[in-house]
């Protein structure tokens, strides 16, 4: 899992970035957006003609929680108040 916490880096975070990490096969990537207040949640990971992207992007906002996966098991519950602080 990668996290990467976006204040002015948004832009390069979900384009470059992701696309580097996804041909990378990084299986889950957090990109947390600081001044949107939310967190996308990339997973499956998938290369088509040399690009990379993630088949599944889940954005969470204030008041949710984010489940915590690892090696496919969650292992935690995370408030997403509790990251934005």
């Amino acid at each position: 899992m990668l996290i990467e916490i976006a204040v002015t880096s948004l832009h390069d975070d979900l384009t470059t970035a992701l696309e580097q990490y996804a041909r990378a096969m990084i299986p889950v990537y957090w990109v947390v957006d600081v001044p949107g207040r939310r967190i996308l949640v990339h997973s499956q990971p998938r290369v088509a003609d040399g690009r990379g992207d993630y088949a599944r992007i889940d954005i969470y906002h204030v008041g949710q929680s984010i489940l915590l996966m690892l090696d496919g098991q969650g292992v935690a519950i995370i408030p997403f108040d509790d990251l934005l602080r």
